[in-house]
């Protein structure tokens, strides 16, 4: 049985960073002038939590993250509440997930 991890199987282990941090940061290289960030289905944080940290300095820019699933939720929580941050906020909501067509 291989071996899993948070992030993947141990044979993706050393692609970590190239997979979901520098994908992550992608997001904000696209509109560099965006302050404002919605990362809906947040899952394990990537790309939300990424593009908060990259603008934690920025004045006025703020990074919402919404996941409906209260596993995944729980686990960011964690990273939420320990950095008392006001640069990102994050809701459990699955009922406000649709689109109008």
């Amino acid at each position: 049985m291989a071996a899993h991890s948070q992030f993947g199987r141990k044979s993706t282990l050393d692609d970590i960073w190239v997979r979901h941090f520098a994908d992550s940061l992608q997001v904000s290289q696209a509109v560099p002038e965006a302050r404002r960030w919605l990362d809906l289905g947040s899952g394990a944080g990537f790309p939300g939590l990424v593009t908060a940290i990259t603008f934690a300095d920025e004045p006025g820019a703020r990074v919402h993250l919404i996941e409906a699933d209260q596993r995944k939720c729980a686990f960011l929580q964690p990273s939420h509440g320990k950095q008392r941050r006001r640069d990102y906020s994050l809701r459990q909501d699955r009922d406000n997930l649709t689109c109008a067509p």
